[in-house]
């Protein structure tokens, strides 16, 4: 799925991507938003002694991972922000990830099925980005940033939310199991929402507009 660029997918702040995913039994790095080529995006990270495509440095097998290397160094996938804990392949997840950016250093936490399953502080990283080409900096859902499939998402995904604010604990407990509603405090803020067994066809509608 493609959202077209606007600038309230590239918030200076905060930001909150929430989602449900049922990802498919093949170990792998997986991409499931990135904005743009190596913009700011949420990832499935594995580690490097799985041996298999996209696993990388010591992360967690199955763990949710936060991109935010501006570059695209060797090391940059090693390197990224990730859970102490991985999600359940071929079950249903719930998983937040809460971005703060909005000081000299950035805060990003996850979530898997309303529990926090780390958080990192770090001046070097956690930046919410841009892509690194200027003329495509569509969000895409569900596919990474080669044209050659690496990094494509394999399974299930529905109730994606992104919002521009920084759910708290209670945030995520209280709206994990339950649909989002435009008029509740938390989506306040809501850049994007998308309930997938909603769309037709190819197209489905943000909820937020």
């Amino acid at each position: 799925l493609t959202v077209r660029y606007g600038p309230e997918l590239l918030p200076s702040d905060v930001l909150t991507f929430n989602a449900w995913i049922k990802p498919d039994l093949e170990v792998g790095g997986q991409m499931l938003a990135m904005l743009g080529e190596y913009g700011w995006g949420v990832m499935l990270m594995c580690p490097a002694s799985s041996f298999k495509a996209g696993c990388c440095g010591s992360h967690v097998l199955n763990s949710v991972g936060f991109w935010s290397s501006t570059t695209q160094s060797t090391t940059a996938c090693a390197e990224q922000l990730s859970s102490d804990a991985g999600v359940t392949r071929g079950a249903w997840n719930h998983i937040s990830v809460v971005v703060n950016a909005a000081h000299h250093s950035n805060t990003v936490s996850f979530y898997i099925d309303g529990t926090l399953r780390g958080s990192h502080r770090t001046n070097l990283l956690g930046a919410i980005n841009n892509g690194t080409d200027a003329m495509n900096n569509d969000l895409i859902i569900g596919a990474g940033p080669s044209s050659r499939g690496c990094l494509s998402y394999k399974g299930y995904i529905d109730e994606l939310s992104l919002v521009n604010a920084e759910w708290s604990v209670n945030d995520v407990l209280n709206q994990k199991d339950k649909r989002f509603e435009t008029w509740l405090p938390a989506y306040e803020k809501g850049i994007l929402g998308f309930r997938f067994d909603l769309a037709h066809g190819p197209f489905v509608t943000n909820e937020f507009i």
